[in-house]
């Protein structure tokens, strides 16, 4: 993704969300922190919702073997390719939003979820690690 397209994914977080990843940054003594706006490491700072939707928007930049394998910009269905695609981003939806609920998760407070509840988003986060074909850099 192109530096000016970072700085405006980050710039439209809006004042909250940008006063948080900036607070985080500080208190986690984040190396160059303008630097990390421009190349993307703002997200390892950004609360998890941050990053499932910045993951939903730009699908062609995570799947086809970049982090996942799964197939989404070479899909070959013809005209039905759209529907394959949307196919693909809502089951990563489902994904991303089991892990973020459990991240959002007090530990000490897990007890009060059901077992089913905690094992799905457990896999979820199984299922979200990076596929090991892909070329991660």
């Amino acid at each position: 993704i192109e530096q000016a397209t970072l700085e405006t994914i980050f710039n439209d977080l809006g004042p909250g969300l940008r006063d948080r990843v900036q607070s985080t940054m500080a208190q986690r003594m984040a190396h160059s922190p303008q630097e990390a706006v421009q190349d993307g490491r703002f997200l390892q700072y950004a609360p998890a919702e941050v990053v499932a939707q910045f993951v939903l928007s730009y699908p062609e930049e995570f799947f086809d073997g970049k982090y996942w394998s799964d197939p989404y910009a070479t899909l070959n269905y013809g005209q039905a390719n759209e529907t394959a695609r949307e196919r693909v981003r809502k089951r990563y939806a489902s994904l991303l939003s089991d892990v973020v609920w459990l991240s959002e998760q007090d530990p000490d407070q897990l007890d009060s979820y059901s077992r089913e509840q905690l094992l799905r988003a457990s896999l979820a986060t199984n299922l979200l690690a990076p596929s090991a074909s892909a070329a991660i850099s």
